[in-house]
């Protein structure tokens, strides 16, 4: 999954990550697996991004929203990120994919 071309997360509900893809903040994967996901957010994404958690685990769908680069995406300003659910066991914990936002780039969304 190194080799995708998104940013690709996987996290309990409350926003502890399990799995990543890719560094974050220059620091190593390990470094970051039980980590919060909001401790590599910029402050401004913290509401959009609990709530995008909470609909998903609440209402089993993906979300989609734009937030500031939050490290994840190298070179961009503006991503778009994906959350969904993973349901196993009668549990429900979270996938988040980023990439950088398509309307960033000029692009039609």
């Amino acid at each position: 999954m190194d080799q995708a071309p998104d940013f690709i997360l996987d996290a309990k509900p409350e926003g502890k990550i399990v799995f990543l893809n890719r560094t974050i903040a220059s620091l190593a994967q390990q470094a970051t697996v039980a980590e919060s996901i909001h401790d590599f957010l910029e402050p401004g994404d913290h509401s959009i991004v609990r709530s995008g958690l909470r609909k998903v685990i609440e209402g089993g769908e993906a979300v989609t929203f734009e937030t500031a680069d939050s490290n994840c995406v190298r070179g961009a300003s503006k991503c778009l990120t994906r959350i969904g659910p993973i349901k196993a066991d009668g549990k429900v914990d979270v996938t988040l994919t980023t990439k950088e936002s398509p309307a960033w780039k000029g692009e039609a969304s």
